[in-house]
């Protein structure tokens, strides 16, 4: 699995980082994500991910019975630097 898709994120699964694919199947939610990334000419591919530290908390499902996380359906990444972006 690749690094983070986000610029300047080099993160990565062999870092301990839970990495999120980008929703392709679902394009409206996929059309934000890449807004939101502002990678200038970019695609993302069914390999494209995007770390964990890009979702506010309350884009992860809580009380996991197995301790991991997990994005909800409507997650949406908005934490990029200094830079907040759309939620929705």
């Amino acid at each position: 699995m690749p690094s983070c898709a986000a610029q300047g994120c080099s993160n990565s699964w062999k870092s301990g980082y839970k990495m999120c694919y980008f929703p392709l199947k679902d394009t409206q939610r996929c059309a934000i994500w890449i807004h939101n990334v502002n990678r200038t000419n970019w695609i993302p591919t069914k390999h494209s991910t995007l770390c964990q530290v890009h979702f506010a908390p309350e884009m992860w499902e809580k009380h996991r019975a197995d301790g991991s996380l997990k994005l909800k359906m409507n997650a949406i990444p908005t934490l990029f630097g200094d830079t907040e972006f759309q939620k929705s």
